[in-house]
């Protein structure tokens, strides 16, 4: 049987607090609540939480860094009062948190939105554990009966139909990034297979630290990443990119470059799937790379869907604002 998630709820708002707990131990979660930042910190050094929630108002703008190293890989979520969320991604980001939320509170977004969490967290474990064999299988000598980099996307793949489901159901945006090597050919031909594993886990140790601790990055192809960036937009996404290619340059300097396809699904109409966004992905990372390479395809705004596809979602599906 699997153990209950272990929620912290900091906020000195009692009444918010008390249906946040209420809301969260419906759904069989473990739920304690602090007041303040001192007492949080000392419930996380009891408590060991999976998540906590916190006031984005609270006096302690460090509380989520010094909450993580107490408890690696706790996942952190900002609560923003109604009208109170201007800026939102950058105060998350300054906060080292995961994502935010935005009252008034409502439970199914509440606890779908804590699930996520949870469940990005969990993975993003799992990749860390990938990566790991990952190394050693860079550092043995070559086997031709070694699974091919596919075998690993196939993992990620069951999980990224389901977040495309759930994202067509309850109507959340989510992004796609198709991250390509320039010239791939070119840029390995000198080197042998062991050389070329390196190139490409040091391309994608480059990637994982420059994208959110909820986002995922996996091996797609041999000269191929593909980045989900969940709850997020197509301006989102291609911010994301810029950041990304910039930090790429950095790393591997002017000798190897890379082109980024974007696809995006706005949370709008129901017209979306996994292998779409993928196609969509791929064809924008094509046409960068025919125009020269360096750049992003795929960033622009797409037209909005008909009245008919942005339909009101149901009394039981999400009406609440949360991102990642």
């Amino acid at each position: 049987m699997q153990p209950k998630p272990r929620i912290l709820v900091v906020d000195a708002n009692r009444a918010v607090a008390s249906e946040l707990k209420r809301h969260l131990e419906s759904a069989a979660m473990e739920v304690e609540v602090a007041d303040c930042c001192d007492a949080a910190l000392q419930r996380v050094r009891h408590a060991m939480p999976d998540l906590v929630i916190y006031a984005a108002s609270g006096p302690d703008a460090d509380l989520c860094h010094r909450a993580k190293e107490i408890v690696p890989g706790l996942q952190a979520l900002l609560l923003f009062e109604p009208g109170e969320d201007r800026g939102a991604e950058e105060r998350v980001e300054s906060a080292g948190a995961d994502g935010y939320l935005v009252g008034p509170i409502k439970r199914g977004s509440l606890v779908s939105c804590v699930r996520l969490a949870l469940r990005v967290r969990d993975l993003a474990q799992r990749a860390a554990q990938l990566e790991g064999e990952a190394d050693k299988r860079i550092e043995a000598p070559y086997d031709s009966t070694s699974a091919p980099p596919q075998a690993d996307f196939n993992f990620f793949k069951r999980l990224l139909l389901l977040e495309v489901k759930r994202a067509r159901r309850y109507r959340f945006p989510l992004a796609f990034l198709m991250i390509g090597i320039d010239h791939f050919r070119e840029a390995v031909e000198s080197l042998d297979r062991r050389d070329q594993a390196r190139m490409i886990g040091r391309l994608m140790t480059t990637v994982v630290e420059g994208i959110r601790g909820v986002d995922l990055c996996v091996l797609f192809a041999e000269d191929k990443l593909l980045v989900y960036l969940p709850h997020t937009g197509r301006g989102g996404a291609q911010q994301a990119a810029e950041r990304l290619r910039e930090k790429l340059r950095e790393a591997r300097g002017p000798l190897m470059t890379v082109s980024i396809g974007i696809s995006a699904y706005e949370g709008c109409g129901s017209e979306v799937s996994f292998g779409g966004l993928l196609k969509e992905a791929g064809e924008a990372l094509r046409a960068a790379q025919e125009k020269g390479g360096d750049r992003l395809e795929g960033g622009e705004q797409r037209a909005e869907p008909d009245a008919a596809q942005a339909a009101a979602p149901a009394e039981d599906e999400l009406d609440f604002d949360f991102n990642f």
